[in-house]
């Protein structure tokens, strides 16, 4: 996907314009997120211009795009600035892209930042979508009791696999001591020292929790990474101090890598299921992150 391509999404998305946005959309193209697994055809571009016209004034900037060697695989981070009231708002998101002939046939969309996702949930009336089964089959999988698949080598591999089998030395060796993660219940957390309690509260919150890693690529140059994994939980436990629901569900995520000599040192992540946000923000009401900038420079914006 081109530069050019880049753009001319961006200005289709900020219009509008449903039939300018199906442009860049193969006829039968998938989009899987929290709200539709999946919306197919014509309807993805309807559901984006819906979006589009409750968001008065508003603005799309374009702050990080990288793809495979191939280029037929693109993650785009876009921020969305609208008014409410007297107040300029904003909030992230996270596309992830299949595309033949700079086209797109998949994609998997979802927020890293909350601030549209609450008013989904809460006063827009949509409900999340059950974000299961997945449409690829799993590269591997693990628990604190288990694990399936091949043997872990990529990063998001190894992620997936330390994660899954709560092991903290495997997990903070990925690391470098520079690290942030930008997640939507924890913006701009530094270093590695809080990785670890950050990640155990889901292993508390959800004892028996299960990931399974789905799709992977990487840049040309091996520094960026894009990765899916889905979560099966059950929650027994209290998450972040939350007394447990008793429910269960699959949560399906999508995070962005940025690699220096090998060890993480970003690490965004797109929640592409409700299955747990719909918790955070309707059951226990949990403030999230509202000063979310994003920390790469716009590259663009429409």
């Amino acid at each position: 996907m081109s530069a050019d391509s880049f753009a001319g999404f961006v200005s289709a998305l900020a219009s509008g314009d449903a039939a300018a946005i199906a442009a860049h959309y193969r006829p039968d193209a998938r989009s899987y997120g929290p709200l539709a697994w999946p919306l197919e055809g014509p309807a993805i571009a309807a559901g984006l211009a819906e979006t589009t016209a409750r968001l008065n004034g508003l603005e799309i900037e374009l702050h990080d795009a990288f793809t495979n060697a191939d280029q037929d695989r693109a993650a785009l981070r876009l921020l969305r600035r609208w008014t409410e009231g007297d107040a300029r708002l904003s909030a992230i998101e996270t596309r992830y892209l299949r595309l033949a002939d700079e086209l797109i046939e998949e994609e998997f969309a979802g927020p890293n930042t909350f601030q549209i996702a609450g008013r989904e949930l809460n006063q827009w009336g949509r409900k999340p979508a059950v974000t299961e089964p997945d449409p690829s089959p799993e590269i591997l999988a693990a628990s604190e009791t288990e694990t399936s698949g091949k043997a872990p080598e990529t990063v998001a591999e190894r992620f997936v696999n330390a994660f899954g089998r709560n092991d903290p030395d495997a997990l903070i060796a990925l690391y470098d001591g520079s690290f942030v993660l930008y997640s939507p219940i924890a913006w701009g957390l530094a270093g590695r020292d809080p990785l670890v309690p950050f990640v155990q509260q889901f292993h508390h919150g959800f004892p028996g929790l299960r990931l399974a890693l789905f799709d992977q690529f990487a840049s040309a140059d091996g520094s960026r990474i894009a990765f899916r994994f889905g979560m099966r939980w059950h929650n027994t436990g209290t998450f972040f101090g939350l007394e447990p629901t008793g429910n269960r569900g699959a949560h399906a995520e999508f995070h962005s890598l940025r690699l220096s000599e090998g060890r993480i040192v970003e690490q965004v992540v797109t929640d592409i299921s409700y299955s747990i946000p719909q918790y955070v923000l309707t059951v226990w009401q949990r403030e999230y992150p509202t000063e979310t900038e994003d920390p790469a420079p716009v590259l663009l914006s429409s």
